[in-house]
């Protein structure tokens, strides 16, 4: 589990299990054309300009991950267990390729 805000997004990216697989390769840091690279760079240089299309988000998992921590409560909700914590209430959700970013109810 990775939470974002709480390092620099180098580390979060990159931590492996559960980063990024696809940063550590060359496409990732050498785009193929003139597109991916325009968007990469605008990306870097002017963040605020990109659409977040994780949302609030706070943390991510590989779906993998997710799966094997998440359940529903009495009530129907997906929920998500943190290792040593009760289940917590997830309130918002986007799954992008084979990652899951989320936020659980309170933050």
């Amino acid at each position: 589990m990775l939470e974002f805000g709480s390092t620099n997004v180098r580390n979060v990216v990159l931590k492996q299990p559960g980063g990024f697989v696809g940063m550590t390769t060359s496409l990732a840091r050498c785009p193929q054309n003139s597109t991916q690279w325009n968007n990469s760079y605008t990306a870097a240089s002017s963040p605020s300009s990109v659409t977040k299309s994780v949302g609030r988000s706070l943390w991510f998992n590989t779906n993998s991950v997710f799966a094997s921590r998440d359940g529903y409560d009495s009530s129907g909700n997906l929920t998500y267990t943190f290792p040593g914590q009760s289940p917590k209430r997830v309130v918002e959700r986007v799954v992008i390729g084979n990652h899951t970013f989320f936020r659980v109810s309170g933050y």
